[in-house]
């Protein structure tokens, strides 16, 4: 969550505005964010909330590649 707030910073984003956002993760980790998928929508501001392992099937304004531990993913957001 910490590092989705970062990319909302970076987006110029207020707390008030809604984001769409697209978490690509491998299968194990997907696995493991889909248990707290309603929690990290309230927290982040995600209207919507979209996990998977394939790419975004269309282009988002904002996107950055991250490492936490061992775990490789990319976040990619745009506001409503």
């Amino acid at each position: 969550m910490r590092r989705i707030q970062e990319l909302r910073k970076k987006a110029g984003l207020q707390k008030k505005d809604r984001i769409y956002l697209f978490v690509k993760a491998d299968e194990e980790l997907g696995d493991r964010l889909n248990k707290f998928h309603s929690v990290i929508k309230e927290r982040v501001g995600a209207q919507i909330l979209k996990i998977s392992n394939l790419e975004p099937s269309k282009k988002h304004k904002y996107g950055s590649k991250e490492k936490v531990r061992d775990n490789k993913f990319e976040l990619f957001l745009d506001k409503v």
